[in-house]
């Protein structure tokens, strides 16, 4: 196992390679301008991507009960959909 901040039970708890994320998001982004070419598809890619965001914020939601959120405070966080319903 690579170097990275270890939990008590000697599990990564994160990940040793953050300049992995620019690569990765150069790959996500060439295959969704590969896949993704008509509007319709790209409307679909945008569902997509909100639910995997939702899942995401879910799961972090989640962990912050479990394990604590260490002080940080999300007050300043919007929504994603409190900018459709102001309107």
């Amino acid at each position: 196992m690579r170097a990275g901040r270890r939990s008590t039970f000697g599990k990564r708890t994160v990940p040793p390679e953050p300049s992995q994320a620019p690569r990765d998001v150069e790959q996500g982004l060439q295959v969704t301008l590969d896949y993704f070419r008509t509007r319709p598809m790209q409307e679909r890619a945008v569902q997509i991507l909100k639910l995997k965001l939702d899942i995401l914020w879910a799961m972090n939601d989640a962990m912050g009960q479990h394990y604590g959120t260490n002080g940080v405070v999300a007050e300043n966080i919007v929504p994603a959909d409190a900018e459709r319903k102001a309107a």
